[in-house]
């Protein structure tokens, strides 16, 4: 640096020259070299010193992105491995805090150029998490940076038994001494992830499941200053495996913490309908609630799957999760939209309820009634069949039919006692010729969904049924010849 204060550049390049050669040779030794010598002998330091130059914090960072994983061997000294790590996670830690600095409303933006260092520092962070959880968890503080998606996938996973043939047939070893084990693991990590730190995570994943292009910036809802997608990153399909990853995080949080999920996720979806219902031309804004459907659904599946503890019963917080979902389903059922668009995405949010109707069947005629409502809005017949609305109004119409079969699925046995007015409607519908083959042919197929619950004897007569009309036309002449 010297040299390049006195420009001379030719020997400042000999010394950077250097300092890269350097590197390479360190990150050569980083994988296996024992951790406490690296210390000892101030590399470590003399990594982290470097982070901090533009033209060596690549070379530098690949070196913490190489010790990160490392776990602690069996010949070195426990107390020097945990120390040596601590120092690298907070090195790491130090990067990011600065990085998150630079990256708020108040401290700017990233420059472009440090997207590849911004990636080696998270990826440094998770190994982090993933293989020195012991050093980390002392403080809570420090561990609600290291909440990342490694970590939490480990947590969702499930034990794999080891199964061995003997002379006595198949057996699992160990069965119940490792399941305890993972439970146990399950529960340290589960017991820093408090409410507010999930929260948070929910807040975000939220924020980034929607694309900046899909919106009308002066009209619709604020994204928040942490999206960064764009049309060019979906087309190569990160978007797409991103946003999954973020729908393992809502689903985690949602099986631990249903209450949290449930408020949170009800909450943002009351206010976007808000903005809608204050906004001049809704059907522009309707990205954003377009964005939040498949995160209510994965919400609501992983609460009400009947294999979360706290679906069904009598329970005090299955009372407070029917509360919050009745809450968040009757501001839905009091939408009264009529534009296609709207319409097709206030079909596809009664059928994520589908699993809270399971538990909740007070809420199930409405909902019926709803979806009945929904389909009569729509035009039957237009003028001119080819136009865009026409086809947008047909769409929607399908869109609306296939929502019963999503919900009969879903919905189970609660669905039954309303076959009847059901039946009655669509027969109505038809008599007065308000019902496509297209659109019958669906709600025929929601209606055996729902009588499959019920045995076969009732499949079979509601099959007769909906065939009885068709076979009102194949006894016609013209059908014969």
């Amino acid at each position: 640096m010297s040299e390049v204060g006195r420009q001379q550049l030719d020997i400042a390049k000999q010394h950077a020259a250097a300092v890269t050669t350097t590197l390479n040779a360190v990150n050569a030794y980083a994988e296996w070299a024992p951790l406490s010598d690296l210390s000892k002998y101030g590399i470590i330091h003399g990594c982290g010193f470097l982070l901090s130059s533009p033209d060596f914090q690549l070379h530098a960072c690949e070196f913490f992105k190489l010790v990160s994983p490392r776990k602690r061997p069996v010949y070195d000294s426990a107390s020097d491995f945990d120390s040596a790590m601590s120092s690298i996670i907070q090195i790491l830690m130090n990067v990011s805090r600065e990085f998150l600095v630079r990256s708020s409303p108040a401290g700017g933006a990233i420059d472009e150029s440090d997207y590849e260092f911004v990636e080696y520092v998270c990826e440094s962070m998770v190994s982090l998490g993933s293989s020195n959880l012991q050093c980390i968890v002392g403080d809570s503080t420090t561990f609600s940076l290291y909440l990342q998606q490694v970590l939490l996938r480990d947590a969702m996973s499930k034990p794999k038994l080891s199964v061995h043939s003997s002379g006595d047939g198949l057996t699992a070893t160990n069965v119940d001494s490792t399941l305890a084990q993972v439970d146990e693991e399950k529960r340290k990590i589960l017991s820093f992830l408090n409410d507010d730190i999930c929260s948070t995570i929910l807040d975000i994943s939220f924020q980034r499941m929607l694309k900046k292009e899909k919106l009308m910036t002066e009209t619709a809802l604020s994204p928040g200053i942490l999206e960064l997608w764009s049309d060019d990153f979906e087309g190569k399909g990160d978007f797409g495996q991103y946003r999954s990853r973020l729908f393992e995080l809502i689903k985690f949080i949602a099986s631990n913490k249903p209450l949290v999920a449930g408020a949170k996720v009800s909450e943002r979806i009351i206010m976007i309908i808000k903005s809608l219902l204050n906004s001049p031309m809704p059907s522009q804004d309707l990205a954003v609630m377009e964005s939040m459907q498949m995160a209510l659904e994965n919400v609501v599946i992983s609460i009400f799957d009947g294999s979360n503890e706290f679906a069904g019963g009598s329970s005090e917080v299955h009372l407070a999760l029917c509360r919050i979902f009745e809450g968040l389903l009757r501001e839905l059922l009091s939408l009264n939209w009529t534009e296609p668009a709207l319409v097709e995405v206030l079909g596809h949010y009664l059928e994520a309820m589908g699993p809270f109707l399971k538990y909740f069947a007070d809420a199930v005629a409405s909902v019926i009634n709803k979806l009945f409502e929904l389909l009569n809005s729509l035009p039957f017949i237009v003028k001119d069949p080819s136009t865009r609305g026409a086809r947008h109004a047909r769409h929607a119409r399908l869109q609306i039919c296939t929502s019963f079969i999503r919900i009969a699925k879903a919905a189970d046995k609660s669905i039954l006692p309303h076959m009847k007015g059901i039946a009655d409607k669509m027969a109505c519908l038809q008599r007065e010729g308000r019902l496509l083959r297209s659109e019958h042919n669906l709600l025929g197929e929601a209606f055996l969904v729902m009588a499959s619950t019920a045995g076969i004897q009732q499949q079979q007569e509601v099959l007769a049924w909906l065939l009885e009309p068709l076979s009102q036309q194949w006894i016609q002449i013209e059908w014969q010849n």
